[in-house]
């Protein structure tokens, strides 16, 4: 039988791009105060000001 013997092979390393996008901020709803003569009950708050719902997109850094 032949004895265990080791060799080292010399391979070309293989390097690629990778893009990424990172979010920054993330998409996100606020309640504003806003105007309008015709909002609904529960657009108004206790304050008896009228709120808006804001979305906001996402932000890519």
């Amino acid at each position: 039988m032949k004895p265990e013997t080791t060799r080292l092979v010399n391979v070309s390393a293989k390097y690629e791009t990778v893009k990424e996008r990172v979010i920054d901020v993330p998409e996100h709803t606020v309640w504003k105060k806003g105007k309008s003569p015709y909002a609904t009950e529960s657009e108004v708050d206790a304050s008896g000001d009228i709120l808006c719902k804001v979305k906001f997109p996402r932000v890519f850094g």
